[in-house]
C-alpha cells in the first residue's frame, strides 16, 4: 500500500511543475537546489525530491546535472518538458473548468 495518496502526490509534483513555470527564464532550465525548491512550494525536503524524481521519471520534468570547474557538484538545473506544461495546464483547466459541488446543487434546485 502506497504511504501517500495518489492524489498528494500528483498536488507535490504540480506545485513543483508551477514552481519551475514560472522560473523559467532561459533554456538551461531552473537552477535550484532541493531545499529552495521545498521552500519555495511549501513542502518538505523530501517531499520536493520525491515530486522532482517523479516527474523525471514520467518525463514531465528534465534534470540537467551540473558542476563546478573543479569537479565538484553544483545545484541541478530543471526545465518543465513540454508534457510537463500540458500536464500543468490541463490541471489548471480541470479546477476551472468542473462545476463546483456548491454550483451544481444551485444548479439542480433551479430546475
Amino acid at each position: 500500500m502506497p504511504r501517500v495518496k495518489a492524489a498528494v502526490s500528483h498536488g507535490h509534483e504540480l506545485s513543483v511543475l508551477a514552481f519551475l513555470r514560472d522560473r523559467m527564464e532561459s533554456p538551461e532550465g531552473v537552477v535550484s537546489s532541493i531545499g529552495n525548491v521545498a521552500r519555495e512550494t511549501g513542502l518538505t525536503v523530501h517531499q520536493a525530491r520525491a515530486a522532482l524524481r517523479r516527474l523525471g521519471k514520467n518525463g514531465l520534468v528534465e534534470t540537467i546535472h551540473r558542476s563546478f570547474p573543479n569537479g565538484a557538484s553544483a545545484e541541478n538545473a530543471y526545465r518543465p518538458t513540454q508534457a510537463g506544461l500540458d500536464e500543468l495546464a490541463g490541471a489548471a483547466c480541470a479546477s476551472r473548468c468542473a462545476p463546483s459541488a456548491e454550483q451544481g446543487r444551485r444548479d439542480e434546485r433551479a430546475v
